[in-house]
């Protein structure tokens, strides 16, 4: 709309959600979808003085990792069935938390000094908290769900936890996030520049099926596959797969600004069936070895 100065304003047509996970216009519409499968669960806590792990262990191995900065990453420490994270915040605090898959969960540790006493039966993760104070925890009993949409032709969409979420590790709701925010903030320039609602709406409908591709494939990650992570040989095995599909399927095209391109997210639909059936497969191959590591008594020999 043009003012008598000339200046120009816009009718505000577009909501989006951003509510974390309150999801308030999921919860209005209807729009939760339970995961049943990964049934995960978590606590976490923030601490003062956590030591500071760059200041620990051999020269040896600090010179090997060419001094890299570990506390300034989040740390994993992995258990049969849950693990613990680490991640530096500001002002000398530091996250701690742990997330199990629910067969492996004692919901009694959910408070302050349950959890901390629970941390400190873990000789790496008690090394680090040696002289740490804690200031506070919560927990969540359930961490998975979807959405039944994550963007409308209606002009409404969901970013963040306010739509999804399937599990951190890996950190794949950063992922999401940075789509969810690219597809809206494309819709939204398109139709505020003109865009025919036909071809609008196709857009829309492209994005929305990629999203829920792309939670579906995160999903297959994690579910079942908790047990495995604790053994080393195992969790290798399946972090470098891993890693490599995502960077293959996922990190390469959206640094190239291919996610924006119909074309292209019609030819990865395309593969879609044939994605999660190769991510099925992998994922019963590491629980067969998981299984029989675990009948030969070497699940921990690495």
């Amino acid at each position: 709309v043009s003012g008598p100065d000339g200046s120009r304003s816009y009718e505000a047509r577009w909501l989006v959600d951003a509510s974390g996970r309150q999801r308030v216009l999921a919860r209005q519409l209807g729009l939760h979808v339970d995961e049943t499968i990964l049934d995960n669960a978590s606590v976490f806590g923030w601490f003062r003085g956590v030591r500071d792990v760059d200041q620990m262990g051999p020269e040896s191995f600090r010179s090997r990792v060419r001094y890299t900065p570990r506390r300034l990453s989040t740390m994993h420490f992995a258990y049969r069935g849950y693990w613990i994270w680490f991640i530096p915040l500001q002002d000398g605090v530091t996250s701690v938390g742990v997330v199990c898959d629910k067969r492996f969960f004692d919901p009694s540790i959910a408070t302050p000094d349950a959890f901390f006493a629970w941390l400190r039966q873990h000789k790496a993760v008690a090394s680090l908290l040696e002289n740490a104070e804690p200031i506070g925890a919560r927990g969540l009993d359930h961490l998975a769900y979807g959405t039944r949409r994550f963007v409308s032709p209606d002009r409404w969409g969901l970013v963040g936890e306010a739509a999804a979420f399937p599990d951190p590790f890996y950190s794949p709701g950063t992922d999401f996030i940075a789509l969810e925010n690219d597809f809206l903030a494309d819709l939204i320039a398109r139709d505020l520049g003109g865009e025919p609602k036909p071809a609008l709406d196709e857009r829309a409908e492209i994005y929305e099926q990629f999203l829920q591709f792309r939670v579906e494939a995160a999903l297959r990650l994690y579910r079942g596959l908790y047990p495995v992570i604790g053994s080393y040989e195992v969790c290798k095995l399946k972090w470098d797969f891993d890693l490599g599909c995502y960077y293959a399927l996922w990190v390469a095209p959206y640094m190239l600004d291919r996610h924006l391109d119909l074309r292209y997210l019609k030819t990865q639909l395309s593969q879609r069936e044939r994605v999660l059936s190769a991510l099925g497969n992998f994922a019963s191959f590491f629980l067969q070895i998981e299984k029989h590591l675990t009948e030969s008594g070497g699940y921990h020999r690495r």
